[in-house]
């Protein structure tokens, strides 16, 4: 019963989906961009006669030294969470059936389950433009050995280092729950600063944290060290972490899989909190 409950949440907000041109927008933009890095793959892959590891294209295109697509990524979710809290005519009756803690949870819920979901859209993006050459292997494969020596070829890539340091399915598991996280963390942060805010200015806290993070990351190396240990955004190029050796003044994959899910639950535990004290504007957009 309490699953239907929370779950009912989730199931009105998704419907509304399939009639907001904001969603059809955010997914027409990151399928055209996704497109285009992952169509460099398969025309290399055709030329070569290699096929290309679906696992070893999202750890590619996402942990590489390109930033483009981690920051147009999270720019899409913003657009996803811009109606933060959620609230509007729809929701108003389900708020007074289940009562506010059970409505919030739900509400924070949906933040996972739409990460979730998009995240998924990114692979399936990606995977369009390799076909027909896209296959699925728990080894890297040729075509990345190949890319990692002449990273020129492609407008996202890899270093061999990224090789020899990871399996193809570590990378992935990586780099999904970075991306997915990453997501999640904007989704948390709008919420919370929706509930005591109007929706321009918890649109612009979500973009001004990417922005921020973008600036800083190639501002100076002193801001850019720092970042690395501090920043979602950061964290997910996978390219230069430290391989757990040490020698690296980068941290490691461990200490960016402990930092996601630390930051998860603090945001998670401080948006539970003060809804509590948030005055919910039933049937109204901030």
């Amino acid at each position: 019963m309490l699953v239907r409950e929370l779950s009912s949440v989730c199931v009105i907000n998704i419907k509304k989906w399939f009639t907001n041109p904001r969603i059809y927008i955010v997914g027409l933009i990151m399928g055209l961009v996704l497109f285009c890095y992952s169509y460099d793959y398969y025309k290399v892959s055709s030329e070569i006669g290699y096929g290309v590891n679906i696992l070893g294209l999202f750890v590619s295109v996402y942990g590489g030294a390109t930033g483009f697509p981690r920051i147009m990524t999270l720019f899409g979710s913003v657009l996803l969470f811009c109606d933060a809290p959620f609230m509007d005519e729809n929701q108003q009756f389900v708020y007074l059936r289940l009562g506010r803690k059970k409505w919030v949870t739900g509400t924070l819920i949906y933040v996972f389950v739409t990460s979730f979901i998009y995240t998924l859209y990114l692979i399936l993006a990606l995977a369009l433009g390799v076909l027909p050459n896209m296959g699925i292997s728990a080894e890297w494969g040729e075509l990345f050995e190949v890319t990692s020596i002449n990273s020129g070829v492609t407008k996202a890539g890899i270093t061999q280092k990224v090789l020899m340091d990871y399996s193809v399915l570590t990378g992935f598991l990586y780099m999904f729950a970075a991306v997915f996280l990453s997501c999640v963390v904007i989704g948390l942060v709008m919420y919370i600063v929706a509930l005591f805010a109007k929706k321009g200015e918890c649109i612009l806290v979500g973009c001004g944290i990417i922005i921020i993070e973008g600036v800083g990351l190639y501002f100076t190396e002193n801001i850019s060290n720092i970042l690395f240990h501090i920043s979602p955004l950061s964290l997910m190029q996978i390219w230069c972490l430290d391989d757990g050796s040490g020698n690296s003044y980068y941290p490691d994959m461990n200490f960016g899989i402990v930092f996601y899910i630390v930051v998860t639950i603090v945001l998670l535990l401080i948006g539970m909190t003060v809804s509590k004290f948030a005055n919910f504007e039933i049937g109204t957009d901030k």
